[in-house]
């Protein structure tokens, strides 16, 4: 499986990108129409809502900064045109609207719909493990409720620092311990040796429908209290089990490193 600069498969991500694009055109018209009724608004509520809106659309406007440069980071290229923008646009335009509850009313339907979109990208990068992606959508949702905390986020040097300082020789002590009785799992060759190392053959994958869509998976794992990590590792042993004929299987595989104690750790990108 091909991946990019940041670790994540190709393909994926261009799904991803193709999302935040969508996002970030509706952020761009959602903006439009906030200048619009900052502008025009009149009506009994016109102070409240004319300071309101000014409020709205600059926090839009750092929102599709940091869209657009989310975009740039996963390798993909930001929409810059109007013409894209409108290809791409699922919100009402708010065209000559003075009236105080038609302008409320047009901004609670757009948050509603911007909501949708942030949720699927929210879902979808999960399933690829796209944990910066992830978490700005979850910053932009928590956003919504006023649940957005001001304190500084957590920083991945302290992580490092929490690393370096554990003794190198207890931590080879407890892996020498703790595989003790384990016998590697060797997968067997498959194909001629000649074949294996001939560097015009590719790494190639087959894609199978397992009939379940992420939101599937999610709701799965979520009744079991488990992970998809947790899915993907049973399948892999049981791959394993049948290729090397035994119940017991080992095998290697990344950690997060979130179970160190340290504040913020669950929310922090890159550790």
């Amino acid at each position: 499986m091909e991946t990019n600069m940041l670790g994540l498969p190709v393909k994926e991500s261009e799904g991803i990108v193709r999302e935040l694009n969508v996002l970030l055109s509706n952020y761009q018209v959602y903006y439009q129409n906030l200048r619009g009724l900052h502008w025009n608004i009149r009506g009994k509520r016109f102070f409240n809502l004319h300071v309101k809106f000014e409020e709205l659309y600059n926090d839009a406007q750092l929102k599709i900064d940091l869209i657009a440069e989310r975009v740039l980071t996963i390798g993909g290229k930001p929409l810059h045109t109007f013409e894209d923008y409108m290809a791409n646009n699922r919100l009402t335009v708010g065209k000559d609207i003075s009236n105080d509850e038609k302008a409320v009313h047009l901004i609670s339907e757009s948050l509603s719909n911007l909501l949708k979109i942030e949720r699927k990208i929210l879902e979808d990068s999960s399933a690829i493990n796209d944990e910066g992606t992830n978490n700005l959508m979850g910053d932009f949702i928590l956003a919504y409720d006023g649940r957005l905390t001001d304190q500084p986020g957590f920083a991945f040097e302290a992580y490092v620092e929490h690393i370096l300082e554990r003794p190198l020789s207890l931590a080879r002590a407890f892996w020498q311990g703790y595989l003790t009785d384990v016998s590697p799992s060797f997968f067997p060759l498959m194909a001629h040796w000649e074949d294996a190392v001939d560097p015009t053959r590719k790494l190639q994958e087959v894609r199978i429908d397992i009939g379940m869509s992420p939101a599937n998976l999610t709701d799965f794992c979520n009744e079991r209290s488990v992970t998809l990590v947790n899915i993907f590792q049973l399948a892999w042993g049981l791959v394993l089990k049948q290729y090397i004929g035994s119940e017991d299987v080992c095998f290697g595989y990344l950690s997060s490193g979130r179970d160190a104690p340290l504040d913020g750790i669950e929310q922090g990108v890159g550790a």
